[in-house]
């Protein structure tokens, strides 16, 4: 593994977009926000997320930008749980004097699953506890989500399932014409860095952006997570430069973010 001093990390030309796009950025601070071509958010007509956890910040922003509606697909969810795990660490951190940034932090995730629920109550919002991928019961095919629950409109779609995303390439090849737009997180992209290729060669949608999600380790100079944002027919608005994006912000706040060279 690299010395994360190196500021410069090697992707393959593959991974560079064409143009410079309009590109907005959605989601929260840091970790959770992402850069889309504002063409295709203006363009869809509904989102797809496929992966939420505790963070909505994303389609928050979708439905305030668009006024349309998202559905939200994530099997993991575990409410109960996870507010009896972090009211533990909460008195545990006040019994023992953790300090106030670490006591503050654990009532915020206490507050997760409640802020959560009041999201899935809103009008707009339609919550499914179902994994996109293959598997069980607990999961159903992307191109089954879309034929199901897409009402023949236009997509944005978000793809965050620490993994899975490798099982939906051929579905997003496949539906790509219902698309306008697509933000996808690769995890584990130094050892599926050919998949990632063939993908990005077939995908009828442009390449808008590519950031690295600083959140993972790197390995012989590539990174492990990488964040890439599609577009049908984005707005160009000029060349592209081989530089981080101004809207660009590392995932984690206080750990180098990394530039990227296309070769």
């Amino acid at each position: 593994m690299n010395d994360n001093n190196n500021h410069e990390i090697v992707l393959p030309e593959k991974f560079r977009p064409n143009h410079n796009y309009d590109l907005i950025r959605i989601g929260k601070e840091n970790d959770g926000g992402y850069l889309v071509s504002k063409k295709s958010l203006n363009n869809s007509e509904l989102l797809i997320s496929a992966g939420i956890s505790w963070d909505y910040s994303f389609e928050s922003d979708y439905i305030n930008l668009t006024n349309n509606r998202v559905k939200c697909f994530d099997h993991t969810v575990n409410s109960q749980h996870y507010f009896f795990t972090w009211l533990a660490i909460f008195l545990k951190r006040i019994l023992f004097f953790s300090g106030y940034k670490k006591i503050k932090s654990a009532f915020q995730k206490i507050m997760n699953p409640i802020k959560l629920k009041n999201f899935i109550k809103r009008d707009e919002v339609d919550f499914y506890y179902v994994g996109v991928g293959i598997g069980d019961e607990r999961y159903m095919s992307l191109k089954e989500i879309i034929k199901r629950y897409s009402e023949n409109k236009k997509i944005f779609l978000k793809i965050d399932i620490e993994g899975d995303e490798y099982r939906l390439l051929n579905d997003l090849i496949e539906n790509s014409n219902q698309l306008s737009g697509l933000v996808i997180e690769f995890h584990y992209v130094d050892i599926n860095l050919e998949k990632i290729k063939n993908f990005l060669s077939t995908f009828e949608l442009k390449l808008v952006h590519t950031h690295i999600n600083n959140a993972g380790p790197i390995s012989n100079n590539i990174p492990s997570l990488i964040e890439c944002s599609f577009a049908k027919n984005p707005e160009i608005l000029g060349d592209f430069k081989n530089q981080n994006h101004i809207l660009d912000q590392p995932n984690i706040k206080n750990k180098q973010n990394y530039s990227i060279k296309f070769k």
